[in-house]
């Protein structure tokens, strides 16, 4: 006699399975299973205690064990246990064995023919198997069948509504969604779903309304409160939608699209850390998806951990070996860690996989000019430019490769083509400063001038400006403009040293005398410019 038949001695069979019966009553699934498996032990026809284990198996996740029980129970007395084959049918969909699900579901209906309940339940079961099989159209079919036989089963009409959705029959869908709610108008998964189908819609304000009742009724309801964020994310309203989001990750702190919009409203306001802290998130959750490496990869890289941002690409291109952006992104870690070498390796492999990956080409052709491969980076920039005649980029590193190997007029051509782009305040700054190379100062500040009005806080296109106007003769202009450097930069020796030399030639001898000094004082190498000017005003002051 074993420890479990020794302590049932003395105890009828009738008192074990009332026992049990408490048990499974009370979710003491565990109790259950020991007082059912007692008497099966002493008696292996006990088909009362074969079904109560199968069931007290079933909703304690333990499939593989309530398979065998529910048979064994069918097989001994079906007649007593008609639901049988309804178990071992739902333990088939959840073990993704969908045909022999809706197998077990027929002849669960075939015993229970004449129960409406027993009907609805079985067409219902059917429709999540199809669904399962992507057959929406047998999904609707036999969810239609199942509200026929019970009017009130809302979860039915909740799974037509949502195979609508998927198929972008979002009216249709906001039809079933009502039936639901109005069987059950407390059904928070009514409104939540009618809320999405009403958001693809672009009907926004009802479709808050309804996530808003969603989340009312079931303030656990991340989804919701996810649809929600997505809403105010779309009309820029970032601080709310945050606060949805950590509304949604406070009650699933795993949920992966909640993670992956927060992380993206953070990146979009300027909160890098913040958004790295939500990609890394997702790479200890998701640890086999290359993209949450490649944009944990990314904030690193704005953040100027380069090192890091390497381990995060080397992870996203061991996982997906065969993206070029991967290969792109390490090749410009390299480049801006001056490790030219690895840099055109990686670069070299993304043009390879995608030959006309023009940003690759042109971030190439940069380090290129950076490591002093100058020919190397007009041939890539040239390529560009061959298959793209619209990449003004293109032609404005061009020319500055042109403008290396002493051909200013080309260089000129080429940052002219560039400002094609009429915003391209880089092209107005060195066209600017070759056309001064040249002498040209008039060109030079009508460039100036542009870059200025595209940015007009920027010190180095207004000290430009006013060395272009004091060659011209113009030293009003010159001054004022120095005026302005020094107002930007009150240390900045050369502006006073151009306002010191326009002031003279102002005749404003003593601020042309105040301004050349405290030029040398903040700039020695200053001293022979001014010079020149200190001895002319000897004969001034």
């Amino acid at each position: 006699m074993n420890f479990i038949t020794k302590m049932f001695a003395g105890k009828g069979v009738e008192s074990i399975i009332d026992s049990a019966r408490e048990k499974y009553q009370n979710h003491d699934y565990e109790g259950a299973i020991a007082d059912y498996s007692s008497v099966i032990e002493t008696d292996g026809k006990n088909s009362v205690s074969f079904y109560g284990r199968a069931l007290a198996y079933f909703y304690s996740g333990k499939y593989d064990e309530a398979l065998p029980d529910f048979k064994t129970a069918a097989e001994l007395d079906e007649k007593s246990f008609p639901n049988t084959k309804y178990f071992i049918a739902q333990i088939n969909l959840e073990k993704g064995s969908f045909q022999k699900a809706i197998d077990f579901t027929g002849e669960f209906m075939e015993l229970n023919s004449g129960n409406a309940n027993c009907l609805a339940e079985g067409y219902f079961l059917k429709a999540l198997a199809y669904e399962k099989m992507r057959k929406p159209d047998l999904v609707i079919e036999n969810c239609a069948k199942s509200v026929e036989q019970k009017p009130d089963k809302t979860e039915a009409y909740i799974l037509c509504g949502n195979t609508y959705l998927a198929q972008n029959e979002n009216k249709k869908a906001v039809l079933e969604f009502n039936k639901a709610i109005e069987n059950d108008p407390a059904n928070s998964r009514g409104f939540c779903f009618r809320g999405i189908a009403r958001k693809i819609n672009g009907d926004k304000k009802k479709a808050i309304e309804d996530l808003q009742k969603a989340v009312e009724l079931f303030p656990g309801f991340s989804l919701a409160f996810y649809h929600l964020a997505d809403i105010l994310y779309a009309d820029k309203n970032y601080s709310e939608a945050i606060l949805f989001l950590n509304n949604a990750l406070k009650n699933d702190p795993s949920y992966i699209d909640a993670l992956l919009l927060r992380a993206k409203i953070k990146e979009e306001n300027d909160d890098p850390d913040g958004a790295l802290k939500d990609y890394s998130r997702l790479t200890s959750l998701v640890p086999d998806n290359s993209e949450f490496y490649f944009l944990s990869g990314k904030m690193r890289k704005n953040l100027f951990d380069y090192e890091g941002a390497e381990k995060d690409y080397l992870k996203a291109l061991e996982l997906k070996k065969d993206n070029a952006e991967y290969f792109f992104e390490l090749g410009d870690i390299y480049g801006l860690l001056k490790d030219y070498a690895k840099a055109f390796s990686y670069l070299d492999k993304a043009v390879e996989i995608k030959p006309d990956y023009e940003k690759a080409l042109l971030q190439r052709g940069i380090y290129k000019f950076e490591g002093q491969d100058i020919h190397g980076s007009l041939e890539d920039f040239s390529s560009i430019i061959a298959k793209n005649p619209e990449c003004y980029q293109a032609y404005f590193h061009r020319a500055r490769s042109k403008q290396k190997l002493a051909d200013n007029q080309g260089a000129l051509v080429d940052y002219t083509r560039a400002l094609t782009d009429l915003n391209y305040y880089d092209a107005y700054i060195e066209r600017a400063l070759l056309k001064m190379k040249q002498s040209d100062f008039n060109s030079a500040s009508i460039d100036l001038t542009k870059a200025i009005a595209l940015k007009p806080t920027k010190i180095k296109p207004l000290y430009l400006r006013a060395n272009a106007y004091k060659n011209l003769e113009k030293y009003t202009e010159a001054v004022e403009d120095s005026n302005k450097v020094i107002q930007l930069k009150p240390d900045y020796a050369e502006a006073f040293l151009i306002r010191g030399i326009s002031n003279f030639y102002l005749r404003k001898y003593l601020e042309a005398d105040t301004d050349l000094k405290k030029a040398v004082t903040l700039s020695s190498k200053l001293q022979p410019n001014a010079n020149v000017y200190f001895e002319k005003l000897k004969n001034h002051i």
